[in-house]
């Protein structure tokens, strides 16, 4: 699970832009219950006016019960999306996203180190932007990844299937504009499908923004 991909609400032509993010993850559902923290990455280059690409790296480490045993799991994430940008004025834009992404996850329960995962996903989703004042955005986003994948066995190298899940998220970005620095929030709802249960998750994160020309992206 990682933030939003979008690392500026508005591009222009041959624009870079790069979001630094470190955040607090909870997650709670049938008999489990975690909590950790992670960081991540994305930088994006603009085409042209309407269209970018961009790249997310992250990593999160949580620790928890499962079915009352203690727990860890160190996770992994990555990918790539095409951006489209909708709309875009003074004090409003809106960009459309779809991209690929995989995530790695190791886990550890009563000292036991049990198969890795490797999940795949496909996210579609938008990102708004509302100037309340000259100080404050806010940057309200909508995204449904459906996820497959498997998981690898060490002892054998066997591997075995996942069932596939639809991960619907919404959340929303308050960007303090002099400092491009935002505190977020994201939902997440794992539904349920087959053998898979109801996991939810609660992101606090904060953020931090680079344009073009500014701070690491300093000509």
């Amino acid at each position: 699970f990682a933030p939003p991909p979008i690392t500026f609400p508005e591009f222009a032509a041959g624009q870079r832009s790069l979001r630094l993010t470190g955040y607090y993850l909870n997650m709670r559902g049938s008999g489990i219950d975690f909590n950790g923290i992670g960081a991540d990455g994305a930088y994006r280059k603009a085409q042209s006016e309407k269209w970018a690409v961009d790249g997310q790296l992250g990593a999160n480490m949580l620790g928890g019960t499962v079915a009352g045993m203690s727990a860890t799991i160190f996770s992994a994430n990555g990918g790539a999306h095409v951006e489209h940008q909708l709309y875009k004025s003074k004090k409003a834009s809106l960009i459309g996203y779809a991209g690929l992404s995989v995530n790695y996850a190791l886990f550890s329960l009563a000292s036991t180190l049990y198969p890795g995962v490797v999940m795949f996903g496909v996210p579609v989703g938008a990102q708004a932007k509302l100037d309340v004042n000259p100080l404050w955005q806010v940057l309200p986003f909508i995204a449904v990844t459906p996820y497959v994948g498997g998981f690898l066995i060490y002892d054998d190298m066997s591997t075995d299937s996942i069932d596939g899940f639809i991960v619907p998220s919404l959340g929303a970005d308050l960007i303090y504009k002099p400092w491009d620095i935002s505190l977020g929030t994201l939902w997440q709802q794992a539904a349920s499908s087959g053998k898979n249960k109801e996991v939810q998750t609660i992101m606090l994160q904060l953020t931090k923004r680079w344009g073009e020309g500014e701070g690491l992206l300093k000509k």
